[in-house]
């Protein structure tokens, strides 16, 4: 899987791997005052998979809710979705905008 840093008021990504073991960082630029709402989506047809996103100091940040999450900038920076897979195999797709 590779992904690309895009400097942007809106972003959509969509990336289908066969075999997807361990971790993978997407990244999301952020302005400091912004705030950026994240949806995303897995089709799978085995395996396991998560997600998660680290803030712009990289610190842990809430959990996702129904396949959303809101991230809020202190500061300018990239903020990061994590996603996991354990022996995955599908589709990922995400669509992220700022305010």
């Amino acid at each position: 899987m590779k992904v690309r840093y895009f400097q942007a008021k809106s972003f959509r990504l969509t990336t289908s791997f066969a075999y997807f073991n361990g971790e993978k960082a997407v990244p999301v630029p952020i302005k400091q005052g912004e705030t950026a709402l994240l949806i995303y989506s897995w089709t799978m047809k085995n395996g396991g998979y998560g997600v998660r996103y680290t803030d712009v100091k990289q610190a842990p940040g809430d959990l996702p809710r129904d396949n959303k999450i809101r991230i809020r900038a202190p500061e300018s920076g990239i903020s990061s979705l994590i996603l996991t897979g354990d022996h995955a195999e599908g589709t990922f797709r995400m669509e992220w905008k700022a305010k």
